[in-house]
């Protein structure tokens, strides 16, 4: 008798922080999509990718017809770029290619990107084509293993402000719903301590 007492209890508090778990990832999502937080997450890392202060590259690649298809419908900015289509966006837009009919070499591409100001992106752009011996689908490759590096820097920030949402939204319900697991022993029956099981 005991022992499925406990077991009742067990199995109720389970459901109950399960069902609040739901509810506050819910919510997250919600304020996720109304503040835009992925567009925006990516956006600030590529901007901290490129150590674009003026946001001219960024900005000509994030409205480069590739990346802007990939936005959903009344969205400005997409919340996630294939790194095959950053990498020719990047190209596009560092080194645009003047003559459609003749396809971008290694030549002009390096010819382009030494023309650009001496910034950090020019470097790194000269960097690997110069590890890349004359092949430029091996420049794109080291451009889409660039941006994939940063993508998975970006996603821990992302992780980080979502873990702090559910923990903001997990705090909130259990206060609003006076969600418990125990009653203070000093508890005058009003104040309540609320456990949060993460």
């Amino acid at each position: 008798m005991f022992g499925s007492q406990v077991l009742e209890v067990m199995i109720g508090l389970l459901l109950t922080y399960l069902a609040l778990s739901v509810a506050c990832s819910g919510i997250k999502e919600v304020i996720a999509s109304l503040f835009a937080l992925r567009s925006k997450t990516l956006e600030a890392a590529i901007r901290k990718m490129l150590l674009d202060v003026n946001g001219n590259v960024a900005q000509k690649i994030l409205e480069h017809p590739v990346i802007a298809a990939s936005a959903p419908p009344g969205k400005k900015l997409p919340s996630y770029i294939a790194s095959r289509n950053f990498a020719l966006a990047l190209l596009d837009t560092v080194a645009p290619m003047k003559d459609a009919a003749q396809p971008r070499t290694i030549q002009s591409l390096r010819a382009s990107i030494a023309a650009l100001p001496q910034t950090n992106l020019r470097n790194t752009l000269l960097g690997f084509i110069d590890s890349a011996k004359g092949d430029l689908e091996s420049v794109q490759k080291k451009i889409e293993r660039w941006f994939d590096d940063t993508m998975e820097r970006a996603s821990g920030w992302y992780k980080r402000t979502a873990q702090k949402l559910i923990f903001g939204a997990g705090l909130v319900l259990c206060l609003a719903l006076n969600a418990d697991t125990f009653r203070s022993p000093r508890s005058s029956g009003v104040t309540k301590r609320c456990e949060l099981l993460w």
